[in-house]
């Protein structure tokens, strides 16, 4: 999942302290949560940074972590994660899917209980329709990607393309009718798949999977979204939105665990600076924030030491993507040059300062086999060491730069501190003798065609975004540099390779799950490695950092940020001790 570097200190887009008074006052992190310790009134109030995908409450129109994470209030996903991301917990479906002996065919039993906001049961019909109103052309849905192994899908989604996007199959007509997912009964969902995908399981946590009313989209169109239209699945449903400034989401009586759900209102705070956030979290206006949003850089230090300040590693990983279809960046050697001085210690240690770790790889660690992937690198970045100045000078008289040249940075302006990463780059490129020209941009328009989303414009040479893990398996980062994906919006590089993509299709068919990890491990070396492309310089893997009053408890314990970045509401309550 595509996080920008506005928070690179965030999903760079995606998620994401001094005394706070409130924060301070009493309460127990281990314990609480019980009905004669919740404070009188339940609204929450979040800290959720700028407002990227603004307005955006259609789930599979969503692409940046920070989206979902507030849609999430709002929409009920088939299966979440649980703590640690070690297994799928069912949410929405009633169980874990039954998968056939040949692994082509998943069923999914959605819960009996579940309803929409207005009262109405949530049917295997309404899974059905989401499914192909995320595969419509017309919804633009960036991780529709994802889901191209369903019987019809590439079909369907690729129109008048399909014959040249979706080989080694047998061409269905295209219509959404013949999509191999079927409502075999009122609560039941049967998947066919083309081919074996180890991982689809996990895909169904993602937003494109999520259930939707027909009979709402059809009737109000672009406008199903809107406070007065929106029906919801959730915990929640949508109260009022305010552009650049906040949304606020009320309590779904409707929703199956309605008795479970504390909170009667949550308030979404948009405030695009870490600073400006932190003071309001000290002054209770806030209770708690995104990761990444609220701690500027300068502060991590002094906020560390608080018990508001929670934080966790991420499965994510910070790039320098560096277009190859610019005329500056098209020889690897001035790419490699580039990856290799970078000051990835000092980085992490003097702008990040969150604890992040320097890296060498595309994938990071917490993926499940990655120290057999990340043997594909040999090290060739040098991430722990710090740059290789006059190894770099070399590479770069390899590949012909040009000494005149300058090479412009993309990277979000809205918050975290990505302005201070970029400043480094510069500082330790001007050292091997490449200039570059710093290019702050909001996250909205990062999020964009032709920015942050391929096809990157020639004229954009580097920027600076992050990927999340939206499932466990090495797929999920190296599908990223593959040539369909620049046409899909994934390749913020522009990268093709005839060779990468053969191996990629390899992997795809490998079912075991080490076997494919070798396979993983030569697609890092074309990648990474000595002789390697360098699309993208990996950067760090960031720590998740957020601050979140003592009084908000989850589950009656204390607030922990999932290593998926992800955000649960239904658990989440505050206690009496903010009334002290």
């Amino acid at each position: 999942m595509s996080v920008n570097l506005r928070k690179i200190g965030a999903t760079l887009a995606v998620l994401a302290s001094a005394a706070f008074i409130a924060a301070g006052c009493g309460g127990d992190d281990e314990g609480g949560g019980g009905s004669s310790d919740l404070a009188a009134s339940q609204d929450l109030v979040i800290q959720i940074g700028d407002e990227t995908e603004a307005g955006v409450f259609d789930p599979p129109k969503t692409s940046y972590l920070d989206t979902v994470n507030r849609n999430s209030a709002l929409f009920a996903a088939l299966y979440r994660y649980n703590d640690d991301a070690s297994e799928l917990v069912p949410y929405a479906a009633a169980d874990l899917p039954e998968i056939s002996e040949d692994g082509l065919t998943y069923t999914v039993k959605l819960r009996d209980d579940a309803s929409w906001s207005d009262g109405k049961a949530l049917t295997a019909d309404d899974l059905v329709y989401g499914i192909q109103h995320a595969l419509d052309p017309a919804t633009g849905a960036y991780f529709a990607s994802f889901m191209l192994d369903i019987v019809g899908a590439c079909e369907f989604n690729s129109g008048k393309d399909a014959a040249k996007n979706c080989t080694d199959r047998e061409l269905t007509d295209g219509k959404p009718e013949s999509i191999g997912v079927t409502a075999t009964d009122d609560q039941t969902v049967e998947f066919k798949l083309n081919r074996v995908v180890p991982w689809f399981d996990q895909l169904m946590t993602l937003q494109t999977f999520t259930p939707l009313r027909r009979d709402v989209i059809e009737k109000f169109g672009d406008d199903w979204t809107d406070p007065k239209n929106i029906v919801t699945s959730g915990p929640f449903t949508l109260a009022s939105y305010k552009p650049k400034s906040e949304i606020v989401v009320t309590k779904n009586d409707e929703f199956w665990g309605a008795d479970d759900v504390e909170l009667d209102k949550i308030t979404f705070r948009m405030i695009s600076e870490p600073k400006t956030a932190y003071r309001e979290f000290e002054r209770g206006r806030i209770d708690m924030a995104f990761p990444r949003t609220a701690i500027d850089a300068a502060d991590v230090a002094k906020v560390k030491t608080e018990d508001f300040y929670v934080s966790a590693p991420s499965t994510e990983t910070q790039y320098a993507y560096m277009n190859t279809r610019s005329p500056e960046l098209a020889d690897p050697k001035v790419r490699q040059a580039i990856a290799i001085g970078i000051d990835r210690p000092s980085l992490v240690e003097n702008v990040t300062q969150r604890g992040d770790k320097p890296m060498n790889t595309i994938t990071p660690s917490g993926i499940p086999n990655y120290d057999v992937m990340a043997q594909g690198s040999q090290d060739f970045i040098g991430a722990e060491d710090g740059p290789n100045i006059d190894k770099a000078k070399g590479l770069l008289e390899e590949g012909g730069w040009d000494a005149n040249d300058t090479i412009d940075v993309y990277f979000s302006s809205d918050s975290g501190s990505a302005t201070q990463v970029a400043e480094q780059m510069q500082s330790d490129l001007a050292k091997i003798g490449v200039k570059l020209e710093l290019k702050p941009t909001s996250g909205d328009v990062l999020s964009t065609v032709g920015f942050g989303i391929s096809p990157v414009k020639e004229s954009v040479n580097i920027v600076l975004q992050g990927w999340v893990a939206d499932y466990l398996d090495g797929q999920n980062y190296y599908q990223l540099f593959t040539c369909d994906a620049v046409d899909v919006g994934l390749n913020t590089a522009n990268y093709c390779s005839e060779d990468y993509d053969k191996l990629y299709a390899e992997a795809l068919k490998t079912v075991d799950a080490d076997d494919r990890a070798q396979i993983y491990k030569e697609l890092e070396a074309k990648l990474t490695g000595p002789d390697g492309d360098m699309p993208a310089a990996p950067l760090y893997q960031p720590t998740n950092d957020t601050v979140v009053a003592t009084y908000v408890k989850q589950g009656g314990e204390k607030f922990k940020i999932a290593s998926t970045g992800l955000i649960y509401y239904d658990d989440l309550s505050i206690t009496a001790d903010k009334d002290s």
